[in-house]
């Protein structure tokens, strides 16, 4: 069984045309750093309700704005321990959220968070899989401008 997920790539603008990414860093299940991302509540909400929601959830962070919602998916295989229970991986919808303002309040599932210009953010990330939707993000950003 594949888990529907959906995961945000939060952005803010710095000095004439710069940008930087917020990552978080992990520490419930596994170690590293990562995006706010999680499940749909099946039923109850759509991806973009779920982004909003894991945000708020893992961050602390109310006001932000969805600006754009990436084609691609973030797609990997979990470990056997999940395989357990009956879930064998997980397909993300993708969104570039811009950070608008508030004050980072960590959940229990991270420790820590950096805001990163683009470069940075991506030697951090710990996952290819992240890399991959970070340098997409990036690319919507510096063509849009929005």
């Amino acid at each position: 069984m594949i888990r529907l997920g959906a995961v945000g790539i939060i952005f803010r603008r710095v000095k004439e045309n710069g940008y930087e990414f917020l990552i978080l860093r992990r520490k419930f299940l596994w170690h590293g750093w990562e995006f706010p991302k999680g499940g749909i509540k099946k039923g109850k909400e759509n991806d973009e309700l779920a982004v909003l929601r894991e945000i708020r959830e893992e961050t602390g962070l109310e006001e932000v704005k969805i600006i754009h919602k990436l084609p691609e998916k973030m797609e990997y295989q979990h470990p056997k321990r999940f395989k357990l229970v009956g879930i064998t991986g997980s397909s993300h919808s993708v969104f570039l959220v811009e950070y608008i303002k508030g004050d980072i309040k960590l959940s229990f599932e991270h420790s820590a968070f950096k805001w990163l210009p683009y470069k940075e953010a991506r030697k951090i990330l710990t996952y290819a899989t992240q890399k991959r939707i970070l340098d997409s993000a990036y690319s919507y950003l510096i063509s849009k401008k929005p």
